[in-house]
């Protein structure tokens, strides 16, 4: 279709989402007046039929009432059912009398489940009202009722533009939206009251006093009580954004949906299989069109595939499902030396990908496989900027984190899990909760040191469940959860849980939905991978994670607009790239990082046949939740570029408890040959206990584990005003140089000059410990040498300091022949942090019948579907 064609296309799309936008909208009250004595009680007895409970005393008209049969806009607190208040807007006809003739427009604004809105109070365009969850606030919330920031949508083309207008207007009876700006309190104080004086907002918040301006972000008096987060908005899709805003059409409905959804997937399976059962299908040729990585050499393929016992990476190879020989199915192919993948310098392979047919009714249907090595990559929770919707009110920035390290690290993207709409299941993101954790759900976690999990989330035992329970049950130190209906695999056993609704098949069907779905799990052998495939039912997606030995697998999301697997190389600021010397393939991407502080990125999908709604997807600013990858150093690390020559850091002859080393070490010469010897550790890996025995860093399960190293010294004392610090932070690598007072100390030392010194210790940019020593002769090069390994500040230690390795000879120095001191003394032991980097959360949760789990998860909080319960279990199912 040329471009001209594309537009018109565009423009009848806009023109039929605007017209569906229109019939969407609400009347209530049309077909007599009720008059109560006044226009707020009216208004209050023509929602009482609604079964909308106001709360009396929280209107606020933005126009008078009129007796001249206008409209007045109008917000308000109200309730559902025993639901917490929330603030609604409506348009109001009113009449002479006092008397309300009809309600148009009726929106509730912030659908916020598990919050309490409290009373609006109004200061011009402003409507200001506090926020709270449970027993205390969480957050003053000041709407702009005049509309959204166009920042927000800066730079969206029209039809974008069009498409959030009419988004605006099912959300919140405006076109332009509502300008919502959430000013989290700190700490959430147990009470709060709001005054209007002039011009300002006057806050007591716990006693303290906050003013400010609601058109500034800042307040005037008591900013440390409150913070600003901005809002964000990601653009939406065509077809899915066209078939959301149809859903809630209230002549549509989401039943309705299902069904268009189920019929045609189920018409285009059907010719699928009739087309293969006469067309042979040349499977090797797809796969070689999908996997858009470079080809690799058969020597370096299986140098790469070799087993290798100490580094246990890649998984054995899978046995294939179906018979017949299809080349390469169920083989590890390692994705590197590519221009669109980063990588960490001098590492194996963190990547994997294969392919396997599970399906012998759909042999021409393949489930595709990437693999990855947890000890090298981090797994990162984002929440969208709608999905899926919060039960507090707040919403994601749809954003990965913009920071350098962040950026420089990026690795891949992939899609999340079902809208809210599809069983609200638990959400969390950087440490705040957007959606309660489900009972038995499906859950991948993350922690603050970097470590994963997945699981059946417990149940709430003889508690009774709630959202505040739920909230309790989150471990200490979980930073990060998603959840999608239960387990498909739990220890090699497909659907544990006897769950027979997977998504997307109405209530009268009689089989599953055949659609491309996408899956996660965490094998035994302690490595996580990616399901993706077209043509699909659960059956498929169990039997290829059953395949791959899966310790838990779960459902992400489904349909080819809402999945994906994008891999990224990212280029700094000002760094120059090698040109590719050919275009670019429709599934590959060169450009700069959407504010991204100067960073550009080369991505690639992971298979050509993936059909995302935008690409590059998730570099950008998502509406809906996903997850991204972040390399993990891991040692040797990159090598010493030193004038003209390379030099290499090993980890051949150094102590270790496995892969990752936790030491290498590289030889820098003087002119006498010794010189000096640098030698990288990586903190992840290790350990720190004083002598006495009095731990410096936080891993104490593991400070008596493996004996790897000893830092000695022949001062009886410590001294200097500098020490290496150890500070908690994201990712277990809170090691600097600082003053002694920063935190956590574990060696003492001063500032290296240019004068050098016989030993020093420093962190390089990557977050490895840096410890150098120097030969008598080439002290004078120490500082340089330490600056020239990536150290920004390095500290001498004292005189006589030496780092030895433990060996079953004893302890042996850096250089393998130095002789120690058997006086010396013991300044800090190293020991091996052995932890996993994956596990299986809540193990001691056993799959269970319907009967047991089904309510809980059927239970919602925001969403009342009527009819019938779509997919019914037998009878005997039902029943605990």
């Amino acid at each position: 279709m040329g471009s001209a064609g594309a537009v018109a296309v565009r423009v009848r799309l806009a023109i039929v989402a605007f017209l569906l936008g229109m019939l969407s909208l609400q009347w209530i009250g049309g077909s007599g007046a009720v008059n109560a004595g006044s226009y707020d009680n009216s208004l209050i007895a023509v929602l009482a039929k609604e079964g909308l409970f106001v709360h009396p005393g929280s209107l606020q008209w933005l126009d008078e009432p009129s007796a001249f049969l206008d409209f007045s806009t109008v917000f308000f607190l109200a309730s559902r059912r025993d639901e917490p208040p929330d603030l609604y807007t409506c348009q109001v006809r009113t009449a002479v009398g006092s008397a309300v003739v009809g309600v148009h427009l009726l929106s509730n604004v912030t659908r916020s489940s598990s919050a309490a809105e409290g009373r609006p109070r109004r200061l011009g365009p402003y409507l200001a009202f506090p926020v709270r969850l449970g027993a205390v606030y969480d957050a003053l919330v000041v709407l702009d009722t005049r509309g959204e920031d166009p920042a927000l949508t800066a730079g969206w083309p029209l039809l974008s533009r069009i498409q959030n207008a009419i988004t605006n207007l099912q959300d919140t009876g405006h076109l332009k939206g509502l300008g919502m700006r959430r000013f989290p309190f700190v700490p959430s104080p147990e009470d709060v009251q709001i005054a209007i004086e002039g011009n300002k907002l006057r806050l007591r918040v716990d006693g303290d006093q906050v003013i400010f301006d609601p058109s500034k972000n800042v307040p005037e008096v008591g900013a440390y009580r409150v913070q600003y987060r901005p809002n964000a908005k990601g653009r939406p899709g065509s077809i899915t954004w066209l078939v959301d805003t149809v859903r809630r059409l209230p002549f549509v409905g989401a039943e309705r949906i299902a069904w268009l959804e189920h019929t045609v997937f189920g018409v285009t399976d059907r010719l699928n299989r009739a087309y293969h059962g006469v067309v042979p299908t040349d499977v090797e040729a797809e796969v070689r069109e999908a996997f858009s990585a470079p080809t690799v050499s058969e020597e370096r393929r299986a140098l790469l595939t070799a087993e290798a016992p100490e580094i246990g990476f890649p998984p054995p190879a899978l046995e294939p499902v179906i018979q017949g020989t299809v080349r390469g199915e169920g083989e590890w192919m390692p994705v590197v030396d590519d221009p669109f993948t980063n990588e960490n310098p001098n590492a194996p392979p963190a990547f994997y990908q294969t392919f396997l047919r599970a399906d012998a009714e759909r042999e021409f249907a393949r489930v595709y496989i990437i693999v990855w090595d947890p000890r090298q990559v981090d797994l990162n929770v984002v929440m969208g900027t709608r999905e899926p919707e919060s039960a507090t009110g707040e919403t994601g920035d749809g954003m990965i984190p913009r920071d350098p390290q962040t950026l420089s690290s990026l690795v891949a993207g992939f899609n999340g899990g079902f809208q809210a709409l599809h069983g609200e299941f638990g959400m969390m993101a950087e440490g705040r909760v957007y959606l309660p954790p489900k009972p038995y759900a499906a859950t991948v976690a993350v922690f603050d040191d970097g470590r994963m999990g997945m699981g059946s989330w417990p149940g709430p035992g003889k508690n009774e469940w709630s959202e505040a329970f739920a909230n309790r049950q989150i471990p200490a130190g979980m930073v990060g959860m998603r959840q999608n209906l239960t387990s498909v695999v739990e220890d090699g056993k497909f659907n544990p849980w006897g769950r027979w609704w997977w998504g997307a098949a109405p209530a009268f069907s009689k089989e599953q939905t055949y659609i491309t779905r996408s899956g996660l799990c965490v094998t035994q052998e302690g490595a996580v991978g990616y399901f993706w495939g077209e043509d699909m039912g659960p059956e498929a997606l169990g039997q290829a994670m059953v395949s791959a030995r899966c310790a838990r697998g779960m459902h992400l999301d489904m349909n080819s607009k809402h999945t994906g697997f994008e891999f990224y190389r990212p280029i700094p600021p000002g760094a120059s790239r090698e040109p590719l010397a050919r275009p670019l393939s429709d599934a590959e991407y060169d450009g700069e990082i959407p504010n991204g502080r100067g960073y550009a990125v080369r991505a690639r999908k992971a298979l050509t046949t993936m059909t995302p709604l935008r690409f590059p997807r998730y570099v950008g600013q998502d509406p809906r939740d996903f997850f991204y990858l972040t390399l993990r150093p891991i040692l040797p690390g990159p090598d010493l570029e030193v004038g003209q020559q390379r030099i290499a850091f090993r980890t051949e002859g150094l102590p270790h408890s496995g892969f990752p080393y936790p030491f290498a070490r590289a030889q820098l010469a003087a002119a006498d040959g010794v010189g000096t010897w640098l030698v990288r550790i990586d903190p992840s890996r290790v350990a720190f206990a004083h002598a006495g025995g009095d731990l410096a860093a936080a891993l104490p399960s593991t400070a008596q584990g493996v004996h790897l190293a000893t830092l000695i010294s022949d001062q009886s004392d410590e001294e200097g005003e500098l020490a290496l610090i150890y500070q908690h932070q994201p990712g277990g690598r809170g090691f600097h140089i600082g003053a002694a007072s920063d935190g956590e100390v574990l060696v003492r030392g001063r500032r290296l000059g240019d004068a050098g010194g016989h030993a020093a210790l420093g962190v390089d940019q990557h977050g490895f410990i840096v410890y150098g020593e120097a030969s008598l002769e080439d002290r004078r090069s120490l500082a340089r040498r330490m600056a020239r390994a990536g150290v920004g500040m390095a500290m001498e230690l004292a005189q006589d300091t030496r780092l030895a390795f433990a060996t079953s000879q004893g302890l042996v120095a850096v250089d393998g022949y130095t002789a120690l001191s058997p006086t010396s003394k013991v300044v800090l032991d190293v020991y091996a942090d052995t932890r996993t980097r994956t596990s299986v959360l809540f193990p001691e949760v056993e799959p269970r019948p319907y009967g047991y789990w089904g309510k809980l998860q059927d239970r919602r909080v925001r969403y009342f579907p009527e009819g019938e319960r779509t997919f019914h279990a037998p009878e005997a199912e039902l029943t605990p």
